[in-house]
């Protein structure tokens, strides 16, 4: 993802971390033939999606504007 996080998205990568461990002890459960909870299975993939996607739109919106020679020259009109 690049740059420094966040303390807000040291937490959210600390959960999807967490997140990730339990699914992965789940899948495993399956691959060893033991009975899991499927439906408690989907619903932790699906947090775990949402906690992905949580993050990257949180890092896409304070990454800073893209700079070409055309909005260079809009914004130094705009600050005009």
């Amino acid at each position: 993802m690049g740059g420094a996080l966040t303390p807000a998205e040291v937490l959210q990568v600390r959960t999807i971390a967490g997140l990730t461990v339990h699914a992965e002890q789940m899948q495993a459960a399956v691959l060893r033939g033991e009975p899991v909870d499927t439906e408690q299975l989907t619903r932790l993939s699906n947090t775990l999606v949402r906690a992905i996607s949580g993050l990257r739109r949180g890092r896409a919106a304070r990454k800073p504007p893209p700079s070409t020679p055309v909005l260079d020259a809009l914004r130094a009109r705009q600050s005009a």
